[in-house]
């Protein structure tokens, strides 16, 4: 269970940071600024920008920009010319995708706000790969469900 929780801290926080960045495309950050938009320590944000760096999470990556002792952090493509791209080779939503983004608009996000869906084939899919979870007859998203969710609610928008 402890191990659960700081994988999920751990998302949650590449999470924040990685939104303030795709808000902000065309901008770049301080490790001080992040952490002011993010309410996080800024030893903490240096940390999760070096691990970005490492892992590549955000899928267009970053740009670390280091300049004796104050360090900028920018996207590195063009997230909005990204996304016009995956329209164009997915013109349409898909099943899956669907559900995800009923999930997310209705707040299904937890156990407590589970709802109820038809059990087919998408569905089941949804589950094996971890991006929902059955609770008593209902589902919710996982946390890798949600970002997933809001990630093809953004392209889609």
């Amino acid at each position: 269970m402890l191990m659960e929780n700081k994988s999920l801290k751990l998302m949650e926080r590449m999470e924040t940071i990685g939104a303030v960045l795709v808000k902000n495309p065309d901008k770049a950050f301080t490790i001080t600024e992040l952490a002011d938009k993010t309410q996080l320590h800024p030893l903490t944000v240096k940390r999760y920008i070096e691990l970005f760096s490492y892992m590549q999470a955000i899928p267009y990556g970053i740009q670390v920009i280091n300049g004796g002792r104050i360090t900028m952090v920018q996207l590195k493509m063009d997230y909005k010319k990204e996304n016009e791209e995956i329209k164009g080779m997915f013109p349409e939503i898909g099943d899956d995708n669907k559900i995800l983004i009923t999930l997310l608009t209705t707040d299904a996000t937890r156990k407590e706000n589970a709802i109820k869906l038809d059990e087919n084939e998408t569905v089941k899919k949804l589950v094996k790969l971890e991006r929902i979870e059955k609770v008593d007859g209902r589902y919710h998203l996982t946390h890798i469900g949600k970002m997933i969710a809001k990630g093809i609610k953004e392209i889609y928008k």
